[in-house]
């Protein structure tokens, strides 16, 4: 639906049409990725921490924490600084920002972050 409705914009001067095809569905995917996080960031800002968390047992809580102490443990420096930095931040974004890193490098890292994580069984936020 987009290209048909932006094939009034086509200029075969300023281009070739697999190029105008090409730059409009990416501009459609993009637009319909951000209109998805968008209802999902404001879906998650209406939910209760109740709808978002559900009640976690004392004792697997505490199965948690010991395996999150263990992965925290065996970090290099560098992913730990990023844990370090999300903690005081609140955010990755935050936290890149006080990082100093290039954004490539920073979420290279957090990547390994949360493979780590998962790996040792724990649960990762988006």
């Amino acid at each position: 639906m987009s290209v048909l409705a932006r094939a009034h914009r086509y200029d075969a001067q300023r281009g070739s049409q697999s190029t105008f095809l090409k730059t409009v569905t990416q501009t459609a995917v993009v637009d319909h990725t951000r209109a998805a996080r968008t209802r999902l960031l404001s879906n998650l800002a209406s939910s209760t921490p109740e709808d978002i968390a559900s009640p976690v047992d004392p004792e697997e809580r505490l199965l948690q924490r010991i395996a999150l102490a263990r992965v925290i443990a065996e970090l290099p420096p560098s992913l730990l600084r990023i844990v370090v930095l999300i903690a005081e931040c609140g955010s990755a974004a935050e936290a890149h920002r006080a990082s100093d890193q290039p954004l490539c490098t920073f979420y290279r890292q957090l990547r390994e972050l949360r493979m780590r994580l998962r790996l040792a069984g724990l649960s990762v936020t988006p």
